[in-house]
């Protein structure tokens, strides 16, 4: 149940129509923290990604610029709009294919788990010895 904490603070979605995606509320901007809008909500509290696209499929940027932070719109504007009706899905921030591989959570794990103000980090590495030998699939 502990590596379901690492994916849950590291799935980000992927836009792809919008329609999935809460503005405020789901991780969905791709920043190295928090994964969410900076800006207080303005565009009501259940207010979806699809929103922001224009009828002409690309992003409403009139609309951005008036309702988000700059960082949140210069954010925005570097994710891709997919036209058509392509789905939106969650994905792993840290692989570039956007698959979660568990060498890969190991890593990261590893990395929340260390303290940078202690020295001893010989019960981490017990921790982690004595999972990598459990015999469960």
């Amino acid at each position: 149940m502990w590596g379901k904490g690492i994916l849950d603070m590291r799935v980000r979605w992927r836009v792809g129509s919008g329609n999935s995606i809460r503005i405020y509320d789901d991780k969905w901007i791709p920043r190295q923290s928090t994964f969410k809008i900076l800006s207080p909500p303005k565009l009501g509290s259940d207010a979806r990604v699809s929103e922001l696209v224009s009828s002409s499929g690309g992003w409403n940027t009139q609309l951005i610029k008036q309702n988000f932070c700059k960082q949140d719109v210069d954010a925005i504007l570097q994710i891709p709009v997919i036209s058509g009706s392509t789905v939106d899905m969650n994905l792993w921030h840290f692989k570039e294919s956007g698959n979660y591989t568990v060498k890969n959570g190991y890593w990261i794990g590893r990395g929340l788990g260390e303290n940078p103000g202690t020295s001893n980090t010989s019960i981490l590495l017990s921790w982690w010895k004595t999972l990598w030998k459990l015999a469960i699939p």
